[in-house]
């Protein structure tokens, strides 16, 4: 009979759930620790780039959340000095 080969939905769901977490954990470390040829070349000044963007990107980061904490405070600080 059909009724016994079904999957319910919700039990497909909460399947789903637990492998996708799994599969995807499992992929991520297979692909960070087995070792694979690569045929590419990289020179310094590509590094380099790379540092670069990504020590701005955290400067500009800093820059941007403190202009926020400083919003946030100034909504709570009656300024008197007006």
């Amino acid at each position: 009979m059909d009724c016994c080969l079904a999957i319910s939905t919700k039990r497909l769901e909460l399947i789903m759930s637990d492998f996708l977490p799994f599969a995807l954990k499992t992929s991520l470390v297979l692909l960070l620790f087995l070792p694979s040829l690569a045929h590419a070349y990289s020179d310094p000044g590509s590094g380099l780039l790379l540092w670069q963007l990504l020590g701005s990107f955290f400067i500009g980061l800093l820059f941007y959340i403190r202009r926020i904490i400083l919003f946030i405070k100034g909504l709570f600080h009656k300024n008197d000095q007006r």
